[in-house]
């Protein structure tokens, strides 16, 4: 284009034509720098989404490992005390019950990290069966007060082993003795959450531990539901509001 504008301009054209010729010229070139331009562009948020989605995925299968591998530590060992316990009295039908739930339970975090989402009535299942390991635990002063029908077991979702560490919570974090039994209470609300709620009796002294464990599921759910697990607590009674998937 340019060379033809010049070659006009010879013949005393290029004002008209030349001109013309050289701001078409202009135009395809900037046309075609920003079409590549948003080409480049493209691609790069592309490759950035598939970064994050595989940081995410990381960063969630590293928690659900560090979840499965929490139960150990903390339960491996009362567990077979429990068994002990329960051998000695010669109950032999309690301690063949106690047996089966402690391997549901133990089943259910080793297969964690294969599962992402999970219905409720999953980790309702989940904490029955680590409510009764807990109950021999507690020589009974922990029970569970789940009043959830079955339509919402079914409709509503949740990230696995969400009970796990609200759980793990109550039983830090409080007294749990024949002066103080403990009844957790579990629901659902109009919102779509499920509510976790226990009576407050603070320990003499404070547990060693830095509350990693609601810390991390706060994280998890924001990253799997973009939602935020809600926490209130008064002198009385601490609740914790997990958001549910419907």
């Amino acid at each position: 284009f340019a060379l033809i504008s010049y070659s006009l301009s010879d013949y005393g054209i290029f004002d008209k034509i030349g001109t013309m010729l050289i701001l078409k010229l202009l135009a395809l070139y900037g046309t075609g720098a920003l079409t590549g331009h948003i080409s480049l562009l493209k691609d790069e948020q592309d490759r950035m989404a598939t970064e994050v989605e595989q940081l995410r995925t990381e960063n969630l299968q590293s928690q659900y490992a560090a979840l499965a591998g929490q139960i150990n530590p903390h339960f491996f060992f009362n567990s077979l005390s429990g068994i002990s316990s329960l051998v000695r009295s010669g109950d032999n039908k309690r301690t063949l019950e106690y047996i089966d739930e402690l391997s549901d339970v133990f089943r259910y975090t080793l297969q964690s990290s294969d599962k992402g989402m999970v219905p409720l009535s999953d980790e309702l299942d989940f904490a029955e069966a680590f409510r009764y390991v807990l109950e021999v635990r507690y020589a009974g002063k922990l029970t569970f007060d789940i009043q959830i029908d079955n339509q919402h077991k079914t409709q509503y979702m949740l990230p696995v082993l969400t009970l796990l560490p609200v759980i793990e919570n109550v039983i830090v974090h409080n007294c749990i003795d024949s002066a103080h039994t403990m009844t957790v209470t579990i629901d659902t609300n109009e919102h779509g959450e499920l509510v976790v709620s226990n009576p407050v009796y603070p320990k003499q002294q404070p547990p060693m531990t830095n509350g990693t464990g609601l810390k991390n599921l706060a994280n998890r759910l924001e990253l799997m539901s973009g939602r935020k697990l809600r926490v209130e607590s008064n002198e009385e009674r601490f609740t914790v509001y997990v958001p549910l998937k419907g």
